[in-house]
């Protein structure tokens, strides 16, 4: 109805227009979106201070969404000027964990319906595109639609999928429960969400050391937030051998890309192994500092412990009380 298209276009000007300059921190009194009959969708990608495959990212989020939020946690200006020379919407915060940024996200598409992101090494292809705009014209209500998210494995100019795996994406605005203390990526709360069809792409890897640093942090990561929390320790042998079978076997990754399948599906159960082991450290009282940032919510400190050191047993041996 004409009624209903009005009542739509003013949600997506406020979405545009949202004062970013002046924002206080405070919930923005964003009216219900019930009842016009149209479905806005908000995207966002949160991004540092690397620029490989921003844009790819950035033009797959303004294919499918009605307005678009880039979240820089990084300090490179040449980086952020590129975000916003693609016709997105910009915000800079400090880089305070994944669940941060997200919430933060939220809180600027609080008038969408929908929320869908990436990361700013995920995009796109047309099919999938045309999946989710589809899937806008349905009248959607589920709390969470998935999609297969393709890991590729890229070497120069060849690639192999490593393994494809469902992922909770497309999120109904209400259910975007995104907490400052979700310092890596934790699942939101609710529903699996039903399936849809369409991958999104995912530069997942072109060297296992580099790989394996990175997962080394995160691993650290999981550990300190569930310290935090005093949650208890599982079997990080265990947990090895269930994600090496997992990827290597069941996910096919050794019979797609052959050794080099073998060797990433060890970095990843490396993570897996290395998350309970540090949790286990901590719980021994070990990085006493690190948990105590995360509990008291000082999450700037603790990224900053964190970046001043590469090597995470190096930094629970430092880190005290």
């Amino acid at each position: 109805s004409t009624g209903g298209a009005a009542a739509a276009g003013g949600r997506l000007w406020r979405l545009q227009n949202f004062d970013f300059a002046g924002r206080s921190g405070r919930a923005f009194p964003f009216p219900s979106t019930k009842g016009d009959g149209f479905l806005l969708l908000g995207g966002f990608v949160i991004f540092g201070d690397r620029a490989n495959g921003l844009e790819r990212c950035i033009e797959s989020l303004r294919a499918v969404c009605d307005v678009v939020v880039a979240i820089h946690t990084g300090k490179d200006a040449s980086i952020r000027d590129l975000a916003k020379s693609r016709g997105v919407e910009l915000d800079v915060v400090p880089w305070r964990g994944f669940g941060a940024a997200r919430a933060r996200a939220v809180e600027i598409l609080g008038d969408a319906d929908y929320l869908f992101y990436l990361d700013s090494d995920e995009w796109l292809e047309q099919p999938a595109r045309r999946q989710i705009l589809g899937w806008k014209g349905t009248g959607p209500s589920e709390a969470f639609y998935r999609l297969r998210l393709r890991d590729w494995i890229i070497s120069g100019q060849h690639r192999k999928v490593f393994r494809t795996e469902w992922r909770r994406r497309l999120v109904r605005r209400d259910a975007a429960l995104w907490r400052d203390d979700m310092i890596v990526h934790e699942s939101l709360p609710g529903p699996r969400g039903r399936r849809l069809g369409g991958f999104i792409e995912h530069a997942f890897a072109s060297d296992p050391g580099l790989l394996s640093a990175k997962l080394r942090k995160y691993a650290l990561l999981w550990a300190i937030g569930k310290a935090a929390h005093g949650q208890s320790t599982g079997s990080a042998a265990g947990r090895y051998l269930a994600s090496f079978a997992r990827n290597a076997f069941l996910k096919g990754a050794l019979f797609r890309c052959g050794i080099e399948g073998l060797r990433y599906s060890a970095c990843v159960a490396r993570y897996h192994r290395d998350k309970h082991r540090f949790l286990r450290m901590l719980r021994a009282g070990h990085g006493a500092g690190l948990v105590a940032a995360a509990r008291e919510g000082r999450l700037e400190e603790l990224f900053g412990m964190l970046a001043a050191v590469n090597i995470p047993e190096k930094l629970l041996s430092i880190s005290s009380d």
